[in-house]
């Protein structure tokens, strides 16, 4: 299972998009807990499962897992063969608004 995403998929971002992940990760190293944000830059971080999924609840966001490689996030249905995958499509969708 993959645990994180890659360097290719936090490049899908557009500056704005990565600004605000830079924001919020900033914002979890803060708050002094242990944020599970493994760092690509010093400004940008390679989110894993947990982070991911803690970001979406904060934005009121449903998660529902269905497998094989189907996972439904917010109502919307995402095919892939990895929740990582998935998640990250939603968080992406969230910062780039």
């Amino acid at each position: 299972m993959k645990q994180h995403i890659t360097k290719k998929q936090l490049n899908e971002l557009s500056e704005k998009g990565k600004k605000r992940l830079s924001d919020y990760a900033d914002r979890k190293n803060m708050e002094g807990q242990e944020s599970g944000i493994y760092w690509y830059t010093r400004y940008l971080p390679l989110l894993s499962l947990g982070p991911m999924i803690e970001f979406l609840s904060k934005e009121g966001i449903n998660i529902d897992l269905c497998f094989p490689e189907e996972f439904f996030i917010n109502e919307q249905r995402y095919e892939t063969k990895e929740l990582c995958d998935a998640l990250f499509e939603a968080v992406k969708e969230i910062l780039e608004k």
